[in-house]
């Protein structure tokens, strides 16, 4: 009859640590799917941030483009302007030439 109690106590603290075990287990669950939820939100928001900064570098880039190829088209006019000058001013140097043979 000892035995019996014995076992049954034994039996009694093994369902106790049973228990005990799948309240632990549950509450370790339920802390890793709401890691899991936070880690996903943040992972969501990382994704977005990058979207734009992606979105913003391409609209940078094009807009750098397009400034580079204004300034060049600028400096081009400038280039031809001052040729311009140039060429008139070899004229006119050579028109004084003439005139003075």
């Amino acid at each position: 009859m000892a035995q019996t109690q014995e076992r049954e106590a034994n039996i009694s603290k093994l369902n106790e640590a049973m228990s005990q075990l799948q309240l632990e287990f549950t509450l370790y669950k339920d802390e890793s799917s709401k890691s899991i939820e936070t880690l996903k939100e943040s992972l969501a928001i990382a994704e977005e941030e990058r979207d734009k900064y992606r979105t913003t570098s391409e609209k940078s880039l094009k807009d750098q483009g397009k400034q580079f190829e204004e300034t060049v088209e600028r400096l081009n006019d400038q280039i031809r302007e001052k040729d311009e000058l140039l060429e008139e001013k070899e004229r006119e140097q050579q028109n004084a030439i003439n005139e003075i043979d």
